[in-house]
């Protein structure tokens, strides 16, 4: 029960709460459906994707626990699936977990997930996807920096020069909001939209062109366990601006930046 427990507390309240109906407390699955509302082939389906969540911790993050109990898990994910240094950002609660993937073309991929967040919302936090090369690297925190620089490319060359980051093409290049696509998740994130008629629609998060401000990175050296907080629209000495904050779960420390909600040029960045 002790590893179970552990393994459900990486899982969403929702999912956690749908388990401990069905499995814990042996409702029947008819009774469960009635309770929460839904048809048995509904409930089927949350209890498939739950079940689905539960394995993919205790194949990642609890995996040697899992091992030492003795539990037949995934052979597929076996010396694979690392915890890694790096906090998830969106939760704070859970350290990312990671892995290099080698593909069919020899190449080699990195991806990186949060037990929670990565469940919830079907995505990886980070990852190569052929953006960047991996050759050479094993350690994950190497990695990972070469990713962000990558990302930051990636957002800040459409932004200055109006061209595709890749192919460097004349590109369409706009700031919008997750509500503006159904694809962009988590929700309240604002993105730079590069759409290029020869490499295609590239998406990147704006707080990756925040990451090689010396303040921020300061921040991040001192700070490595914080979340990055949805972001808001406001007015900031009669201009729109986008307001990115982040937040150290530990001590509460805050750093605020604005950005001008057209050019994403930073207007100023606050401590508290």
């Amino acid at each position: 029960m002790v590893l179970l427990d552990r393994a459900m507390s990486y899982l969403p309240g929702d999912t956690r709460a749908l388990l401990e109906m069905c499995y814990l407390a042996e409702l029947p699955q008819r009774e469960a459906a009635l309770q929460l509302g839904l048809t048995i082939g509904a409930l089927e389906l949350r209890l498939h994707r739950a079940r689905k969540q539960l394995r993919q911790v205790l194949n990642g993050a609890l995996r040697s626990d899992a091992e030492s109990f003795g539990l037949a898990l995934d052979p597929m994910l076996a010396n694979s699936w690392q915890e890694t240094r790096q906090w998830c950002w969106l939760c704070g609660k859970h350290r990312l977990i990671g892995v290099f993937e080698a593909q069919a073309d020899g190449h080699v991929e990195m991806r990186m997930r949060c037990p929670e967040c990565s469940s919830r919302y079907d995505i990886d936090l980070t990852g190569s996807a052929g953006m960047v090369s991996m050759e050479g690297l094993h350690t994950f925190r190497p990695a990972f920096k070469r990713i962000m620089r990558a990302m930051a490319d990636r957002a800040y060359i459409p932004l200055t020069k109006s061209c595709c980051w890749q192919c460097h093409k004349p590109a369409i290049v706009r700031i919008i909001h997750s509500s503006e696509a159904e694809f962009l998740i988590p929700p309240d994130r604002y993105w730079v939209r590069t759409d290029c008629q020869t490499c295609g629609t590239f998406c990147s998060d704006i707080a990756t062109i925040l990451i090689t401000h010396p303040i921020i990175q300061h921040f991040f050296a001192q700070h490595e366990r914080f979340v990055c907080e949805p972001y808001k629209l406001l007015e900031y000495n009669g201009l729109s601006v986008i307001s990115a904050r982040l937040t150290d779960i530990t001590s509460a420390t805050q750093l605020t930046v604005l950005l001008n909600a057209q050019t994403l040029q930073i207007m100023t960045v606050l401590s508290e």
